[in-house]
């Protein structure tokens, strides 16, 4: 886990709540299915992200961590998984609001089979102006075997 130090970076991770930045944070994931979709929260320390993933009707993830919504087309890339992220908005209840890009923090995603049935994982956020803001790295390993 880290955050890229500056005084605009540290504030964004401390609105996000992410804990400080070091090596080998206590991080873990927790997916469950809800409805037509997922759940997933993130603990990194003491500290939770919780996000909701659907597919989108035009094949796309759409992942909501309020009160934005970003949008990934999922495209392998030598035997991994790559998020790239295609759109994002504000969502307000039912309200969508399509976000410009010079708004828009952009999301990097990776994931690639790690052996025994585990995944590695990188996620790298940046913003307009500012560059990379924070992002982690590091190895999924499902309890109770594979998903």
């Amino acid at each position: 886990m880290w955050c890229a130090p500056g005084l605009a970076a540290r504030a964004l991770c401390r609105l996000v709540r992410l804990p400080p930045a070091g090596e080998a944070v206590d991080t873990r994931l927790s997916v469950t299915t809800e409805g037509e979709g997922e759940r997933w929260v993130r603990s990194f320390g003491e500290r939770l992200l919780t996000s909701d993933g659907t597919a989108g009707r035009d094949g796309l993830l759409v992942e909501r961590v309020p009160p934005v919504e970003l949008r990934f087309r999922l495209e392998p890339e030598a035997g991994a998984l790559r998020f790239r992220q295609v759109g994002a908005a504000l969502r307000l209840g039912r309200l969508r609001l399509p976000l410009p890009g010079f708004l828009v923090p952009r999301v990097s995603a990776r994931e690639a089979p790690a052996g025994d049935g585990a995944v590695r994982v990188e996620v790298t956020v940046r913003a307009p102006l500012l560059g990379p803001i924070f992002g982690y790295e590091g190895t999924v390993v499902f309890a109770g075997g594979t998903p």
